[in-house]
């Protein structure tokens, strides 16, 4: 049961760097209700979108109640690079994020910008990127 239920997470994250949309929506609620409420994908799912430039992903994510942290606006403003759409979400809530992005906002203090990458990171190897 539990490979089943890392299955359906892996490709829960895998549709996320895709910009899958539809797959994503499909798939939400079942990998969410898995070991609700310990298990919570809208973070990953949004911070693997945003730093892929996937603006709907992020958006999907946001919607249903991903908060807009350190980690995701870090994962913004490195997928603004990727395309104009995400760059341009990124320019209209720049102070927003910038403020987010900054260690002084960040209640973690020690966190720093290669935790976020760090994390990408592992999930990169999970889902074989």
């Amino acid at each position: 049961m539990i490979e089943e239920e890392a299955g359906l997470y892996e490709k829960l994250l895998i549709d996320s760097l895709h910009g899958n949309l539809n797959a994503v929506e499909t798939s939400f609620d079942a990998v969410k209700q898995l070991r609700e409420p310990h298990l919570d994908p809208l973070q990953p799912v949004g911070t693997v979108g945003a730093f892929k430039g996937n603006l709907n992903i992020l958006k999907f994510a946001l919607e249903k109640g991903a908060e807009m942290n350190r980690d995701l606006a870090l994962a913004v403003k490195k997928g603004s690079e990727k395309n104009e759409e995400m760059g341009r979400y990124y320019t209209e809530n720049k102070a927003r994020i910038d403020d987010l992005a900054e260690l002084k906002s960040d209640p973690r203090k020690g966190r720093t910008d290669y935790d976020v990458y760090d994390t990408i990171r592992r999930v990169g190897e999970i889902v074989k990127w």
